[in-house]
């Protein structure tokens, strides 16, 4: 899909990218034989060199997660979770509370086929190695919250790309947590919509903890899986509005 796009290459954004593509436009071989490029001729040829080093690394797969991330507006990063979709990680924690104390209580990944959930006191370890092998990890909010947690129970190296959503919807006007910006983009909440907090998560984890209750533990967990679930399909609709306008698009999406 990255190949019906140009926002970026050349330093474009995405108003010319539309522009583009009302010309007729929509992939990259339609730019390399059009004739009446928009574009002065400097502009053109730093946009070739650019799709030029864009199929290299598509065909190559050398470090391509990070050179389309540094090249992408953040208001696009969505397009990068879908085309590596074989590599995109949606990840969410669960904790103790919102303390600088507070501990990981569950955590769940979805690699957009399965979801992994791992659980304080139980398998939390076992998730060290799965967070360090991932090279595109997806969040919301996770830059002050989930990701930090994670450097700090797994692996304070781990260097991967990491896109939060939760910027890339400020941008677009969308404020507030993830089921305020999931209800706003008409994302239906499945497997624990009774839950409405960070807060009640945590008192869920209470009663397993001092109560041994089994059945707030697995709430729990199918809350933890329902938030990466909903991030996953927030990505999902983010794409397919940016990229809309492109005719090719709406057939490689169906």
């Amino acid at each position: 899909m990255l190949r019906l796009t140009f926002c970026g290459m050349g330093g474009l954004d995405v108003d010319a990218e539309r522009r583009l593509w009302k010309m007729g436009v929509y992939c990259w071989d339609d730019f390399r034989r059009f004739r009446r490029s928009p574009f002065s001729a400097s502009r053109a040829s730093l946009i070739l060199k650019d799709l030029d080093e864009a199929e290299r690394r598509l065909n190559s797969g050398e470090d391509a997660v990070r050179w389309f991330y540094a090249k992408t507006p953040p208001s696009q990063y969505s397009r990068l979770l879908v085309n590596f979709r074989e590599t995109a990680v949606y990840f969410d924690v669960e904790t103790t509370g919102l303390e600088s104390d507070a501990q990981i209580t569950t955590a769940t990944f979805f690699d957009g086929v399965s979801f992994q959930t791992f659980t304080r006191g139980a398998n939390l370890g076992d998730a060290a190695s799965y967070f360090s092998a991932i090279s595109l990890l997806a969040t919301y909010n996770g830059t002050t919250f989930d990701l930090p947690l994670a450097r700090r129970e797994w692996d304070a190296t781990w260097r991967g790309v990491h896109i939060d959503l939760r910027k890339t919807l400020r941008d677009m006007g969308i404020r507030g947590g993830l089921k305020r910006a999931a209800s706003a983009l008409g994302v239906e909440r499945r497997e624990a919509p009774e839950i409405s907090s960070g807060a009640e998560a945590a008192e869920l984890w209470r009663r397993w903890r001092d109560f041994g209750d089994a059945a707030s533990l697995e709430k729990l967990r199918r809350y933890n899986r329902d938030d990466v679930r909903t991030l996953a399909e927030i990505a999902r609709i983010l794409c397919d509005e940016s990229m809309s306008e492109n005719i090719f698009y709406r057939s490689f999406s169906r």
